[in-house]
């Protein structure tokens, strides 16, 4: 099992990446299905731009195409599908500061340096360069919303001017509304040389955006995803995609951190996709103790095969329950029924996939066979073809293991189907955590951390100040090329630094924080800091003097047993003599040089103090924890009063 003897985490490292590449994947293919449609008018807009151009008008109008909702993802499949006879020119906020800036960056993105005129006189931001270009020019604005009115305004009288087969694309992020966002920003003057026509990205609301690609690629019975999400994390995720930000993107992330988690907390996780040996001691013995067996790797490894076929032969049957349950209940909708008012009322489907996943829709599968057993002849008809075809779109693996229990759908009696309905999605609707080892492919009730996607920055920063060792390794061991064992990783966290090893920043946010008072005088604040860099001083002497004192010692033992090697080739008297004179001259060279280090050193370390004194004290003044004040230079003003733990 490759990776599997890993001590750092490669090992789930790698098993989060092959699962979540191929849960991307699949997600990516359902997005850009859903993109499509959006897509394919926009290209055709953008070719049609200048064929249907209405007659008469006073003066000519800029085709332009406004996207609502445009994600990253959206705008990159877009960009994708672009003829290749387009030119395009894409324009960020930033590049639009001043009216120069934007008309330079305009004309920059269509021309290079080698289809710009060489013996043009215009200036680099003259619209009149792009009058000999044939090809259609599609400038790009991102971000819109962000662009200064009045630059953009101007802009667009400019290139309004020119007979020439411009283009805008506009990205908007703000949804789509009546008026828009173009609509009541700009004048009237500015809105009538626009011929706009809008998009919006995405065919429906978030909801169902939301409720698609969880039933898609986590419910959906023709995929199997490698690790299925629990009712805890799919909870957290609907609702900060609902409440905080409705958008592909932040989907994507709120699902990559899931994945994430799950493998680096669970130790079991590298087993994800079962291998065909096991080696790994540590393994084997968790594995050994999860399933009170013996340490035995054959017998081990069968049971692993076993549960894991056993887990994913329940999700299976979960995914078919649930596509019956949404089948049912649409049918009936159609058909004028309300059977299930409350879905709609406490978040739709997605609530509904959470409370299946926690075993509490018995009483809604009851209700729907109720009314099922009501439904007349024709309607119960057409209901049992919808059952059938249902059925008929499985993958042929689960059809043939499903034939058995799906023979209540020859019943031609309402009252036999809705009772046979009923069981047989009760019997499909069980939890997953049911079975052994299903945390391995299952997050069940672990939380989503929250804390990932909506952070105390302000908190944060306070703590990893004071306790920056618990967020980061120590300098001196993370340059070197080692890997730390869990046991120095929880000796360096465990275990609470002196002030003095701490970074700079760490050590004058400390007195910081243990000062009085609103002011800091700064010359007592780099007293403190000093005196604090003293003792890392000292103990750097006495470090370098036992390195100095073994090297001296290793020198004499290995000088001993040179001479034990050697044979004298001097009389000892005159070897002696002139050992003697040879040692004086070395001290007295020795004790000049010392005495100059010393004076050199002290002024060069007085010199290097006040340098990382200036340098942490711009650190915290760039964080916002002080504050000038113009009366008294000497001192600063504190921001942040928290009582340090």
């Amino acid at each position: 099992y490759a990776g599997q003897d890993d001590t750092d985490g490669n090992a789930s490292v790698d098993g989060y990446r092959t699962a979540w590449e191929r849960c991307l994947a699949h997600l990516t293919a359902e997005i850009d299905s859903l993109y499509k449609p959006t897509v394919a008018s926009v290209i055709h807009t953008i070719a049609t731009a200048y064929t249907t151009v209405l007659p008469g008008l006073p003066y000519p109008e800029l085709p332009t195409i406004a996207v609502h909702n445009a994600s990253p993802l959206f705008i990159n499949t877009l960009l994708k599908h672009l003829p290749d006879n387009v030119l395009t020119s894409p324009l960020f906020p930033s590049d639009i500061t001043t009216l120069t800036a934007g008309m330079k960056n305009l004309i920059s993105g269509f021309l290079d340096d080698t289809t710009r005129p060489t013996n043009s006189r215009l200036a680099a931001y003259d619209i009149g360069l792009l009058e000999d270009v044939d090809d259609p020019l599609v400038v790009i604005l991102h971000d819109f919303e962000q662009i200064d009115v009045a630059i953009m305004q101007d802009m667009l009288h400019i290139c309004s001017t020119k007979p020439l087969s411009l283009i805008f694309l506009i990205f908007l992020n703000s949804p789509s509304t009546t008026p828009s966002f173009i609509h009541t920003t700009y004048s009237r003057n500015t809105l009538c040389r626009l011929r706009i026509q809008s998009f919006s990205s995405l065919p429906f609301d978030s909801n169902r955006l939301l409720e698609h690609l969880l039933l898609k690629t986590f419910f959906n019975p023709a995929f199997t995803p490698d690790l299925v999400l629990g009712p805890t994390v799919l909870e957290s995720i609907i609702d900060f995609f609902l409440r905080h930000h409705s958008s592909v993107d932040t989907l994507l992330t709120t699902l990559q951190l899931a994945y994430l988690k799950h493998f680096l907390i669970e130790p079991l996780s590298i087993l994800n996709n079962p291998p065909t040996t096991l080696t790994n001691d540590s393994i084997l013995s968790l594995l050994s103790s999860r399933l009170n067996l013996p340490v035995d790797p054959t017998v081990l490894l069968s049971h692993l095969h076993q549960h894991h076929s056993t887990f994913f032969h329940n999700y299976q049957n979960f995914r078919l329950g649930l596509t019956l349950l949404f089948e049912v209940y649409t049918f009936l909708i159609k058909k004028g029924y309300k059977p299930l008012r409350h879905w709609e009322n406490q978040g739709g489907r997605t609530k509904v996939i959470v409370n299946a996943l926690r075993g509490y829709v018995d009483r809604d599968i009851k209700t729907l066979s109720m009314y099922v057993r009501k439904l007349r002849q024709e309607p119960f008809r057409e209901l049992v073809l919808l059952v059938n075809a249902v059925f008929v779109s499985l993958p042929e693996e689960m059809r043939k293991s499903q034939k058995e229990a799906m023979k209540f759908v020859d019943l031609e009696d309402g009252d036999e189907f809705g009772d046979g309905l009923m069981q047989y999605l009760m019997d499909l609707l069980q939890p997953l955590d049911r079975s052994p080892l299903w945390d391995i492919w299952y997050t069940g009730s672990t939380p989503f951390p929250t804390e990932l996607l909506n952070p105390s920055i302000r908190a944060s920063i306070v703590n990893g100040l004071l306790h920056p060792y618990e967020f980061t390794i120590p300098i001196p061991i993370n340059t070197m090329n080692t890997i730390i064992n869990e046991e120095d990783q929880d000796e360096h966290t465990t275990t609470k630094k002196s002030i003095h090893e701490l970074p700079d920043t760490s050590i004058l946010f400390n007195r910081y924080m243990n000062g009085a008072g609103k002011l800091i005088n700064v010359y007592d604040w780099y007293q403190s800091f000093k005196s604090v860099l003293e003792i890392q001083r000292k103990e750097q002497e006495e470090e370098e003097e036992e390195q100095s004192k073994r090297r001296v010692e290793e020198e004499v033992l290995g000088t001993k047993k040179g001479k034990a090697k050697r044979k004298a080739k001097t009389s000892p008297t005159k070897k002696g003599k002139t050992k003697e004179k040879t040692q004086l001259e070395d001290n007295e060279h020795e004790t000049q040089r010392q005495s100059t280090t010393i004076i050199n050193n002290n002024e060069s370390y007085q010199q290097e103090i006040q340098a990382r004194f200036i340098r942490s004290l711009h650190e915290l003044d760039y964080l916002g924890f002080l504050k000038h004040t113009g009366r008294r230079k000497e001192h600063v003003v504190r921001t942040v009063f928290d009582v340090v733990d």
